[in-house]
């Protein structure tokens, strides 16, 4: 997508990385829907004053209004959906929803088409916060479906055969299920038993095929 310098555009986000900039400034790294994974500065963001001080923090997602610099973007103003707000008090949870952020990182940049992978880390985020599904699954489901929106996923019998599974075609089935969920419908299930003690096993290595 073209971006002229100079040009306002308005896109979907959520906040990336937050870097402090001089005294009361932030380079704040966003996913976005359109523009991919890119840096905007938040100009007087840590001023007590400023809009954005909540605004601008990691998890924030909203809509983002920006203009093109040279080389990067400024942000003008945040319409803030979501903060996420859970993760300030569990830490594990907090160490998870970051850990799924580099994982994203590792497979986007700047200018390419990331609706999936902003949904899909939303989504994700949103059912660490849930008490309907175990934080572990909601890990496993993520890598998995990360994957398949990525065109890196290995059919599901090669990933399957790798490990000595108690159900192997239940869990063969499971992840081709995986791989065909919608988004708003993968973190609809909970596991338990062998199922459960199988899918743990599950190691997706993203290193080896980016």
């Amino acid at each position: 997508m073209a971006i002229s310098k100079n040009e306002i555009i308005t896109v979907n986000g959520i906040i990336i990385g937050a870097y402090d900039v001089k005294e009361i400034d932030k380079l704040i790294e966003i996913l976005t829907d359109e523009l991919g994974r890119i840096k905007a500065f938040a100009f007087s963001s840590k001023s007590q004053k400023s809009t954005k001080l909540a605004s601008s923090r990691l998890f924030t997602t909203g809509v983002f209004e920006l203009i093109k610099n040279n080389d990067t973007y400024s942000i003008v103003s945040i319409e803030v959906k979501n903060y996420y707000d859970g993760f300030v008090n569990d830490y594990n949870k907090y160490c998870l929803g970051t850990k799924f952020i580099k994982q994203i990182k590792d497979i986007t940049y700047e200018n390419m088409d990331c609706h999936k992978e902003l949904s899909l880390l939303c989504y994700s985020l949103s059912a660490l916060l849930s008490s309907n599904i175990k934080d572990e699954v909601v890990e496993k489901v993520f890598e998995i479906k990360l994957a398949e929106i990525s065109g890196i996923n290995e059919p599901a019998e090669m990933i399957v055969s790798k490990y000595n599974l108690k159900n192997p075609k239940n869990i063969k089935d499971l992840i081709d299920h995986i791989y065909n969920l919608d988004i708003p419908n993968l973190y609809k299930f909970n596991l338990e038993g062998d199922l459960y003690d199988d899918f743990m096993k599950i190691k997706i290595d993203f290193k080896s095929n980016i």
